[in-house]
């Protein structure tokens, strides 16, 4: 009953928070995958922060999280493409992604504000 109280009152919001936790779902289970993959790619500090970024990109649509998740896989594999060709790291060395999927949420955030 409250709920649907809110929902008439909120209208959008309630709409945009939905898309918000759906994003994040969606996130935090492809990069639990990651995570879980052979090799542990991927921290569960990727996985935390993924899902706490995607909630607020998700508010503006979930495409948005996709998209800011994107951003960051293209830019951290130029950077690691960028630092194999200089001699700084080996094919198998591990990068922190983090920074990777902050300059994504920011990329799309302003796009999106």
């Amino acid at each position: 009953m409250v709920l649907s109280q809110v929902a008439r009152e909120q209208g959008l919001a309630l709409e945009q928070a939905v898309d918000g936790v759906v994003a994040s779902a969606i996130a935090v289970l492809v990069l639990w995958l990651g995570a879980e993959a052979p090799g542990k790619p991927l921290g569960f500090g990727d996985v935390k922060l993924g899902g706490a970024l995607s909630v607020q990109m998700g508010w503006y649509g979930i495409e948005w999280a996709v998209w800011g998740l994107a951003v960051a896989v293209v830019f951290g594999g130029m950077w690691a493409l960028w630092s194999m060709s200089r001699g700084q790291i080996g094919p198998r060395d591990s990068i922190p992604f983090g920074p990777w999927m902050l300059i994504g949420a920011i990329v799309v955030l302003l796009r999106v504000a």
